[in-house]
């Protein structure tokens, strides 16, 4: 067991690269860390939200990471320069969760109860869909499927 020492508030999210060599991490201080876990060292520290990081998800294909935000946005760092390529804002309020297509052609992103299809390359929204039945809590992709997770109060 290791223990990485970077975040001096809540983490939210973690997610592995789809090598398995880094971790993002993402919270209340609204930055996302990226850490090295072979050298067991933080690579960076991704700036550019403006309150709580929601998610993150890996491209399956490039060297591209997506962050989610309680500010509404969605934003695209490359991972080589470790610099924010594009971003998105989603009207319908805090971004939730998002998960990239297993293609990596597109990024769903669930907010209240809105269902986002967003295009990264440039930064655009392809589909919006209400889903009515309450806040979405969560989704999953597999192949060309996707499962959106939910509660509502009533």
């Amino acid at each position: 067991m290791y223990t990485y020492k970077g975040h001096s508030k809540d983490v939210h999210c973690l997610r592995f690269s789809p090598d398995g060599r880094w971790l993002a991490s993402g919270g209340d201080e609204g930055s996302v860390k990226l850490w090295d876990l072979p050298a067991g060292k933080m690579l960076a520290e991704l700036k550019g939200h403006t309150s709580a990081i929601t998610d993150v998800a890996f491209h399956p294909n490039e060297f591209l990471l997506a962050s989610s935000s309680a500010d509404g946005t969605i934003k695209f760092w490359d991972l080589e320069s470790f610099q924010q390529v594009s971003s998105t804002v989603n009207d319908a309020g805090p971004v939730r969760q998002i998960i990239f297509h297993s293609d990596g052609k597109a990024i769903f992103s669930g907010a209240r109860d809105v269902l986002k299809v967003y295009g990264w390359e440039p930064a655009r929204t392809y589909d919006t869909l209400i889903m009515g039945w309450g806040k979405i809590s969560d989704l999953s992709v597999c192949d060309s499927q996707l499962i959106a997770g939910g509660f509502s109060l009533t």
